[in-house]
């Protein structure tokens, strides 16, 4: 069988920024997910990279809509630990008051002893 010529797709010139950009960055704002707002911006991940890595200001906007989206989620699940979701809130107190709150695992010898440690290298890892 003889191989025809290649047919290559042509490639789509790329949207402006300007178009795209307002609605990415409401994206992010709504849902934090990047895969999500390409999708609200009608967008591939790999256009929304590009531009982050080349535009400053977009990529300072795009981490400003990201803590946004992110403050909107920790609002709502504040919302819910309020409500008697008891996971929301444990995970709300471990997070903001781990001090208090952070699950602690001590390891100790027999009856609280300290543990001792033995460590075996190979004959070649010895120095």
């Amino acid at each position: 069988m003889v191989a025809g010529p290649r047919v290559t797709k042509e490639k789509k010139p790329r949207r402006d920024a300007g178009e795209w950009r307002p609605a990415f960055l409401r994206g992010l704002e709504v849902c934090p997910v990047v895969g999500e707002a390409c999708k609200a911006a009608h967008i591939s991940r790999k256009t929304a990279y590009e531009w982050r890595e080349r535009d400053e200001a977009f990529r300072k906007e795009w981490d400003q809509a990201v803590e946004a989206g992110l403050d909107g989620l920790e609002a709502a699940l504040i919302e819910r630990g309020k409500k008697r979701d008891t996971t929301a809130a444990i995970f709300i107190l471990k997070h903001r008051r781990p001090e208090i709150y952070r699950e602690r695992h001590e390891v100790t010898g027999r009856d609280g002893a300290p543990l001792i440690a033995h460590i075996y290298l190979p004959d070649n890892a010895r120095g």
